[in-house]
């Protein structure tokens, strides 16, 4: 696999938009008024990111170079599987600035596993760790899992309750009232690290989400990238998205 060693292959000022429903069209526009290079992808031609684009294209992996060649023409609605597509992109060197994920599945790793398979590893989910994982953390934080799809979904504040600021800089939760000092990104990677010491995962990464505007949040691709150059096979992988007070967890079982 490709090793990155620097950020000279992102291509500034240039943005995707992973779905182009509400905040994905949110995204467009505020990318828009900085003057941005955008992709929005969307399995449905019609999302409501459509009315907002210049141009509308269906792409398969073997166009992603025609794409690159097109971006002058954005704000582009591309119309396929997210994470295929930006997988593709990575194997032809095409990196954004930033990925903005606003679809309904935890992207970073998704693209993960799709980027993988690309370069032949087999990619199975991993339920072993999930369980250790909410055993840490249940106390603490309101957990959802999935055995079968390996994941760990986190938040500082019950899932049927609105947080009443995604800006909120209060070292104290004002719907706990517990301490939320420490963001939950960095006590996340405290724990993934202690399953790499006890042998249940090899390696793991925690990928910051950023906060553009009090809607609007992404990452920055070069972590991922970096972290799939030292991937090797039969290993077991976790990969995490994290805010200050929300995350998600993937883990799996590369062969």
């Amino acid at each position: 696999m490709t090793k990155v060693k620097d950020s000279r292959k992102i291509i500034k000022q240039f943005a995707i938009i992973v779905g182009g429903g509400t905040f994905g069209t949110k995204a467009l526009m505020y990318f828009a008024r900085k003057k941005y290079k955008i992709i929005v992808i969307d399995i449905n031609p019609k999302c409501k990111s459509s009315a907002y684009v210049k141009k509308i294209v269906k792409i398969t992996g073997n166009d992603i170079n025609i794409l690159l060649d097109q971006l002058d023409l954005s704000p582009i609605l591309v119309i396929g599987d997210a994470p295929y597509i930006i997988a593709r992109m990575f194997q032809r060197n095409i990196v954004p600035a930033f990925i903005v994920p606003t679809a309904p599945f935890h992207v970073a790793a998704r693209i993960c596993e799709e980027y993988l398979k690309l370069n032949k590893f087999n990619v199975i989910y991993e339920a072993n760790p999930v369980e250790y994982l909410c055993e840490m953390i249940a106390s603490k934080w309101y957990v959802r899992k999935s055995i079968n799809y390996g994941i760990v979904i986190i938040s500082r504040i019950p899932f049927t309750t609105k947080c009443p600021s995604t800006t909120c800089k209060a070292y104290i939760c004002p719907i706990t009232g517990r301490n939320i000092n420490i963001p939950l990104y960095s006590e996340l990677e405290e724990h993934l690290e202690k399953l790499t010491n006890l042998g249940y995962i090899n390696d793991y990464i925690v990928i910051k989400s950023i906060l553009l505007n009090s809607e609007i949040g992404c990452i920055s691709p070069l972590p991922l990238l970096l972290f799939l150059s030292r991937i090797k096979r039969n290993i077991i992988i976790a990969i995490a998205t994290s805010g200050k007070c929300h995350g998600v967890v993937n883990f799996f079982r590369i062969n």
